[in-house]
Formats: structure tokens, sequence, C-alpha cells
């Protein structure tokens, strides 16, 4: 019969592990690799670049370890390629480097699951929105300035997919913390918006290192349970 107190005393310390606060808000920054994919051509010409991503974000943390995280930002993806020039004939006159910028208002809605008491290490994943806010061309011939030509209208406004990371968070302060994740996010909307090509898949890919700081807020009331009862024997009924 000593079975069901152990088990609660057990229940009752995972429990104190738990998330003693309702809402985190914080800001997170990242470096991030970008790239495009979706066709044969994407494949050949172009290869992944460096972006950027910058934002805030609102976290409401369930009595345990689940939390839902739900962000708004600015990221910028794209891909570099080197495009050919050629003369009147369709010779190959020079290879001129380029990138294509695509800035996106970004807004993750992720489920979070975090554990361990000091060094906190978590998961999490869900989709992403995004809207683009402009697209730009750039081009780079050796000896002159960059050229920028703005291409928004040839894609769609809307892309989405899915995100997915893990990382680490240390606390400090008891209401602070400092992360840093590695996440991923795989496009599934198509982008291309020229028509007759919008058949032409262009999908957006990026992977960023997403450096953080967090502040806690809101604590939950938890309930104490007297652990003393706990002892006292349970007899069984007489019959």
């Amino acid at each position: 019969m000593k079975l069901i107190p152990t088990l609660l005393l057990i229940a009752i310390s995972i429990n104190g592990f738990g998330q003693s606060y309702k809402i985190n808000i914080g800001l997170e920054a990242s470096p991030s690799i970008t790239g495009l994919r979706g066709n044969e051509t994407l494949a050949q010409y172009n290869k992944a670049t460096i972006g950027f991503s910058t934002g805030a974000f609102l976290e409401y943390c369930f009595p345990e370890i689940l939390s839902i995280h739900a962000g708004f930002g600015l990221e910028r993806k794209g891909a570099a390629a080197e495009k050919n020039v050629t003369d009147l004939n369709g010779n190959i006159i020079a290879n001129v480097p380029s990138r294509s910028n695509f800035d996106y208002w970004i807004f993750p809605v992720l489920l979070k699951a975090t554990f361990g008491k000091n060094l906190k290490y978590f998961f999490d994943a869900g989709p992403y929105f995004g809207y683009l806010i402009q697209q730009n061309d750039i081009y780079k011939l050796a000896g002159n300035p960059s050229t920028t030509v703005n291409v928004t209208n040839l894609d769609k406004r809307f892309d989405s997919g899915l995100t997915a990371g893990f990382g680490i968070a240390i606390p400090f302060k008891q209401k602070y913390a400092c992360s840093i994740e590695l996440r991923d996010n795989l496009g599934f909307s198509n982008i291309n918006g020229v028509q007759p090509y919008d058949s032409w898949t262009i999908r957006t890919n990026s992977t960023n290192l997403l450096i953080g700081i967090s502040y806690k807020f809101i604590k939950r009331i938890i309930k104490s349970v007297d652990s003393t009862n706990l002892s006292t024997p349970i007899s069984s009924p007489v019959k």
C-alpha cells in the first residue's frame, strides 16, 4: 500500500520542475543560410547564400513542458547565381554574379517542448506564414557599381511552410533567459507568380542560427500539496 504515496511524491517532484510563469516575451535575431529550390534550373545555376532574420515573440507556457511560441519578424531569403551576358549573336561575353533577395514579414506559430531545470533544452515545430515585402535582383559586373532591379511583381505575395528547430536556454536573474536555436524553415508554397510560367515551381528554404533573450512575467499560481499527509498509512476497508 506504500506504492500510492510514493507515486504521488514522484508526481509532485516532477511538477516542481514545471513552468512557473505563464508568459514569456523576447527578441531574437540570426544569420541564416538561404536558398531556392523546386526545379532543375534552380538546382543547376543557383546556390545558397547568406541571409538574416530578426523579430520578437510571445510565448504562452502550459503548466508542464509545453508552450505555444508565436513570433513576428523580418526575414531575408534568396539565392546567388551567375548569369550570362551575351552579344547580339548570342555568344557569352561575361558571367555576371547576381543575387536574389526576398524580404518577408514572417509569422511562425510553434508548439514547443522544454526540458531541464537549470540548463534548459527545447524542441519546437509548427507552420510559418510569410508576406513578401519586396524582391530585388542585384547584379555586379566587374569594374562597375552594383545594379539593383525590383522584381517584386514577378512573385506571389504569400509564402508558407513548416518550421522546426532545437536549442538551449540559460536562465539568469530568475526572470530572464538567453537562448540559441538552430531552426529550419522549409517552404511549401510555389512563390513563382509569372504567367504562363507559374507551373515552374520556386520554393524557399532557410536555416537560421537564432540568438534570443526572453523575459518571464505573469506568475502561475501553483496549489501546494501537503506531503506530510502522504505518509499516513492507507488502511483497507474493514469487511
